[in-house]
């Protein structure tokens, strides 16, 4: 068992109740605690909510302060509802995979995202799926 105390070794904990890698200023590619991991699914639902009501504030506000994105937001490139078929969490990735329903006039749109989360809950970044080969 390591000890996570504070490198000054006056015995105090900087963060009591921070497990190993899921210190608020965690990078990409490490484990999240169950409650950041659930906060994020919840965000990652409520992100497509937001791009289909065409709130830019609301969605923004899912992401960490200062975070790029890699695309322009959906709502700006396709018109019509995100159905969200099915959500995988791997450490801090998600991953959401669905169709945009866009009317009797045009087909359902598939999409995949990868989300990176923040040890927080809140979204760090989003970007298509785009398999290589």
């Amino acid at each position: 068992m390591s000890d996570h105390r504070s490198p000054s070794g006056d015995g105090r904990d900087p963060q009591p109740n921070a497990a190993p890698g899921h210190e608020p200023n965690a990078r990409p590619g490490t484990q999240l605690s169950d409650v950041a991991v659930h906060a994020a699914i919840d965000h990652v639902r409520l992100s497509y909510i937001y791009l289909d009501a065409g709130d830019a504030d609301g969605y923004a506000s899912l992401f960490e302060h200062g975070s790029e994105l890699e695309e322009p937001p959906t709502f700006v490139v396709t018109r019509g509802r995100h159905l969200v078929e099915e959500l995988m969490a791997d450490g801090d990735r998600i991953v959401a995979v669905g169709h945009v329903d866009a009317g009797a006039q045009r087909s359902p749109v598939e999409f995949a995202d990868v989300f990176i989360a923040s040890a927080t809950g809140l979204l760090r970044s989003k970007a298509p799926y785009r398999p290589v080969g």
